[in-house]
């Protein structure tokens, strides 16, 4: 997607509650500065991106558990990246599913405020839309780092994991 100027641009789209009034600018600013400057996983030279995030029920969240992952449990996020066949002239696109009753429920078992779960699960899920796993220790360990960074940069959060 192109502005007015001509560049690409980086749309971060949350869905928000009604009763749920957290302030997510500055993780949309912090997640525009990583992908631009410091996403070295990025699986494609796109310079532009959109995520949408959806905050779930449970039963939906249990239902595309078993369905794209084949995990009958309740997950707290789900992230599905559209780069199957991307052309050059397409936008890097996602979306990212999360469960507020699991996001509230862990967040009280860590220690952590909602927000800054919440501010984790999402980049946890833009990490994985752009290119980040962690199915080894080392993939792991580098994906946190980069959620450490999104984390810091959107308000000096620091999590329990």
């Amino acid at each position: 997607m192109i502005n007015a100027n001509n560049t690409f641009v980086m749309q971060l789209n949350i869905e928000t509650q009604k009763t749920k009034e957290l302030e997510f600018k500055p993780l949309q600013e912090a997640v525009k500065k990583h992908f631009f400057d410091r996403n070295t996983k990025r699986q494609t030279n796109r310079q532009d991106l959109s995520i949408d995030i959806h905050f779930a029920e449970e039963q939906t969240m249990l239902e595309l558990n078993k369905q794209y992952r084949d995990k009958d449990y309740l997950t707290d996020v789900l992230s599905f990246s559209y780069l199957d066949n991307l052309y050059d002239h397409e936008t890097l696109a996602g979306e990212i599913f999360i469960s507020l009753k699991k996001a509230q429920s862990q967040a009280k078992d860590k220690g952590n405020s909602l927000e800054a779960e919440l501010i984790y699960l999402i980049s946890h899920g833009y990490l994985h839309i752009t290119g980040y796993l962690h199915d080894t220790d080392e993939q792991e360990a580098e994906m946190n780092l980069e959620e450490d960074w999104i984390l810091s940069n959107s308000g000096n959060y620091k999590i329990n994991r």
